[in-house]
């Protein structure tokens, strides 16, 4: 904060602060709304979104737990320009919970990083089984 103008004496500063910029998409291929228990679902990140890396990606539980996924993060890589992709399988489960909803997440750094991208809402149907 200064007075008088943006270069007046100086009254008092902020200790850090981080911006995360919560507007990106993911550019997925084929990207389905919704997946049974116990199916695939393969998401393909764009090279063009993102820089090269090793990036991660966690579930969003809505009415989901982790629980509900054989695995509920992972990573994955974009390089040379070659889209990355990863896989979230949901568990078999006994479907007593019926339909339920979940994003997943995007992330740099670690499983626990900061948030760079998120899917739109999914839906884990009951198993086809």
């Amino acid at each position: 904060m200064r007075s008088g103008s943006i270069t007046g004496t100086v009254l008092a500063t902020t200790s850090s602060v981080t911006i995360n910029d919560t507007s990106t998409t993911v550019t997925a291929s084929g990207l389905p709304s919704s997946v049974s228990e116990g199916s695939d679902m393969t998401i393909s990140v764009s090279a063009g979104s993102f820089p090269n890396g090793t990036y991660f990606w966690t579930i969003l539980n809505g009415t989901t737990t982790n629980a509900d996924f054989t695995a509920a993060s992972g990573s994955f890589t974009v390089s040379n320009g070659v889209s990355g992709s990863f896989t979230v399988t949901p568990a078999t489960l006994d479907g007593a919970e019926g339909t339920e909803f979940f994003q997943v997440q995007i992330r740099t750094g670690s499983t626990s990083g900061p948030v760079i991208a998120t899917t739109g809402s999914l839906t884990l149907n009951l198993s086809a089984t």
